[in-house]
C-alpha cells in the first residue's frame, strides 16, 4: 500500500516538475541546443540567470581544479545534453516551434579531440592513454570498453544527431559555429536579451591546434564516422 502511494507521489511531482517546466519555457519563448564541447556551459549559465534554473546544467565542471563542481541546478529529469527531437516531444510541438531554438556547432575534428582532453581531465580516460589510439576505438562498437567513444553517449553522437531529424532538416532555428563565437553571441544577445559577457566555464587551458594531434590514418578514422557533419555543417576535411 505504502509502496504504491509512493510511486503515485512521484509520478504527480515529475508530472508537476514537468508542467512548471514548459511553462518557463513557454515564458522565456527560447530554448539552446546543449551539444557536449562546443562552449554550451557559459551560454547555458547565462540563460538561467535570467530565465530560471530550468536552463542550467545539473553541475558545471570548475577550470579551476581545487574547486569542486557546483551542485544540481537543471530540471532533474533533464539530462545535460538532450537532442532537439527529444526536447520537442517534451515540450510540444506548438510550443517548441514557437521559440527561438538555437546551437552551436565545432568542426568535428577538434570537437572529437576536446572530448578526449573532457574525459582524461574528469578522470574517465588514463593519461597514459594516447588520442590516436582513442580514436581508433570507433572502428568498432563498444558499449563495454571503458577506453571507449562508445561508452557512453555524449561522447559518439554526431552533432547532426543532436540538432536534425531523419530527412537532414534542422530542428532550431539557428545554427551557430563555434569558430565564429563572439559575432554569434552578439545576435543571440540580442534575440534572448541574455548577456554572455561574464565567465566562460569549462574552457580548455593550453588548447593546442587540433590538426597537429591527427595522422593521416586517423583523421579518416574519425572523418568517416562523424562524415554527415562534415557534410552538414560544411567543414573541410584533414589537412584542411
Amino acid at each position: 500500500m505504502m509502496i504504491r502511494f509512493l510511486k503515485k507521489l512521484s509520478r504527480r511531482v515529475e508530472y508537476l516538475e514537468k508542467r512548471q517546466f514548459r511553462r518557463q519555457v513557454a515564458k522565456a519563448n527560447v530554448w539552446f541546443i546543449d551539444i557536449p564541447r562546443t562552449g554550451s556551459t557559459s551560454i547555458k549559465s547565462a540563460l538561467s540567470i535570467k530565465y530560471g534554473p530550468a536552463f542550467d546544467k545539473k553541475f558545471h565542471r570548475q577550470s579551476d581544479r581545487k574547486k569542486k563542481a557546483s551542485p544540481f541546478k537543471g530540471a532533474p529529469y533533464l539530462d545535460a545534453h538532450v537532442p532537439a527531437s527529444q526536447v520537442r516531444k517534451m515540450l510540444g510541438d506548438t510550443v517548441y516551434d514557437g521559440l527561438f531554438t538555437f546551437t552551436f556547432v565545432r568542426h568535428p575534428l577538434d570537437r572529437f579531440f576536446s572530448l578526449f582532453n573532457y574525459r582524461v581531465l574528469v578522470g574517465d580516460l588514463s593519461r597514459d592513454l594516447k588520442f590516436k589510439d582513442y580514436a581508433k576505438h570507433l572502428q568498432k562498437v563498444s558499449t563495454r570498453h571503458p577506453d571507449s567513444p562508445f561508452y557512453k553517449s555524449p561522447y559518439f553522437l554526431t552533432m547532426s544527431d543532436y540538432i536534425l531529424n531523419e530527412k537532414d532538416e534542422p530542428l532550431v532555428s539557428k545554427i551557430y559555429k563555434f569558430e565564429n563565437r563572439e559575432p554569434a553571441i552578439n545576435e543571440i544577445e540580442q534575440e534572448t536579451g541574455c548577456s554572455f559577457t561574464g565567465k566562460h566555464y569549462e574552457k580548455s587551458e593550453g588548447r593546442e591546434n587540433y590538426f597537429d594531434q591527427y595522422d593521416r590514418e586517423t583523421a579518416e578514422v574519425v572523418q568517416d564516422f562523424f562524415a554527415e557533419d562534415f557534410k552538414n555543417f560544411n567543414y573541410p576535411k584533414w589537412p584542411g
